[in-house]
């Protein structure tokens, strides 16, 4: 099942972005609709603005998916907080 992502108007989308979207099968939905879901995911461009916000319906969907972020070679920026951090439960960039 694809998962709900939403983008943010005014943040540069990054070229590694059709990567991202093809590897964890995305969709286009409102915001609010992606902040419904279970878990959100949220990922940075180049110059570390949260650019995309994906919404995780499940815990085996949540596990797929952060194995996969690692696996195109993103790291989590949250790993070790036990909190959120702008609306995300995990942020993901790319190491530089």
């Amino acid at each position: 099942m694809p998962l709900k992502s939403f983008l943010f108007l005014g943040k540069a989308i990054p070229a590694y972005d059709e990567e991202i979207v093809m590897a964890l099968k995305l969709t286009v939905a409102e915001l609010s609709l992606v902040h419904e879901e279970w878990m959100q995911l949220g990922i940075r461009n180049e110059v570390g603005d949260l650019y995309r916000v994906v919404g995780v319906t499940g815990d085996i969907e949540w596990v797929q998916a952060l194995v996969t972020m690692r696996l195109l070679g993103y790291v989590d920026e949250l790993a070790g907080c036990l909190r959120p951090k702008e609306g995300c439960d995990v942020i993901f960039s790319r190491p530089y």
